[in-house]
C-alpha cells in the first residue's frame, strides 16, 4: 500500500521561528562568554524531531572537559588526544546545561511546541494507518522521513546558512576556525561532519583532520595492550 498523505505543518513559519530564536541565542552566548573562543555551532533536534536546541563549544571549555575525564589507572592519554575524542561529540558543557541550557530551551519553546504538535499528528496517523488499516510500517517510516524529517533538516540548514551570511558566528573566532552543523540527539557519539553545505572547504578539510586524529586516539583506547577496564567514557547529553 502506497502512503500518500498530507501533513498539516507550516515549514516556513517554523523556519522563521527557529531563525529568530537561534540568532538571539548564538549572539547572547558569544556576548556572555566573550572570553571563550567558540569553534562549533550546531542546531540540534530530538531523534524524532520533537524539539530544537543548540550545541556549542569553545576551545577553552574543550580543554577543561578533557582535563576532567577520569581514565582507568595505567591508561594514559594526552590532553590533546582527549580533546580530539570530545571535540565534535555532543556532550554536556557549560554553554548547554544548567541555567544556560534552560534559557536556550525557553528561547526555542515556540519552535519546539510546533514540532510537538506535529509529532502528535504523526502518531495519530500512525495509529490509524498501521493499527487500523494495516499499512506497512517501513513504508510509513519512509513517508515520515521524506515528508517531515528531511524538510525540517533542510529548514535548519537554511537557518544556519542565513546566520552565517550575516556573520553571526564570528564574534570570538575567525570563520575559518568554526564548524557549523545540524545534528540529532540520536547521533550522539557519532562524527557526522564535515557539513559541506554549511562550511567552506578549508573548514571541512580541518574537520576531516580532526576525524583522523579522533580515530587515532580511539585506537589508543582500543589497543589490546592497554586495559580499558574501569574507564569512564565521555558523557553525552
Amino acid at each position: 500500500m502506497d502512503i500518500n498523505l498530507t501533513i498539516d505543518f507550516d515549514f516556513d513559519a517554523f523556519e522563521a521561528e527557529v531563525y529568530k530564536a537561534a540568532r538571539a541565542v548564538f549572539a547572547k552566548l558569544q556576548r556572555d562568554y566573550g572570553g571563550e573562543t567558540f569553534y562549533t555551532f550546531n542546531l540540534v533536534t530530538g531523534d524524532v524531531s520533537q524539539y530544537v536546541t543548540v550545541f556549542v563549544d569553545s576551545e577553552e571549555e574543550l580543554t577543561r572537559n578533557a582535563g576532567e575525564e577520569q581514565l582507568s589507572p595505567g591508561l594514559e592519554l594526552s590532553i590533546e588526544d582527549r580533546r580530539y575524542l570530545l571535540r565534535h561529540s555532543l556532550r554536556n558543557n557549560k554553554f548547554n546545561t544548567g541555567v544556560t541550557g534552560d534559557e536556550i530551551d525557553s528561547s526555542f519553546s515556540d519552535a519546539s511546541n510546533m514540532l510537538l504538535a506535529l509529532q502528535t499528528q504523526v502518531e495519530a496517523l500512525e495509529d490509524r494507518l498501521i493499527d487500523e488499516e494495516d499499512a506497512d510500517e517501513d513504508e510509513f517510516d519512509e513517508f515520515v522521513y521524506e515528508t517531515i524529517h528531511e524538510p525540517i533538516e533542510a529548514a535548519l540548514k537554511r537557518v544556519m546558512q542565513r546566520l552565517d551570511r550575516e556573520g553571526a558566528f564570528e564574534e570570538t573566532n575567525a570563520r575559518e576556525n568554526v564548524h557549523l552543523g545540524v545534528l540529532s540527539s540520536g547521533d550522539r557519539g557519532e562524527l557526522l561532519g564535515p557539513y559541506t553545505d554549511l562550511n567552506p572547504a578549508s573548514v571541512c578539510a580541518k574537520y576531516s583532520e580532526d576525524v583522523e586524529a579522533y580515530q587515532n586516539a580511539r585506537n589508543k583506547l582500543d589497543n589490546p595492550q592497554t586495559s580499558q577496564r574501569g574507564c569512564r567514557w565521555f558523557g553525552f547529553f
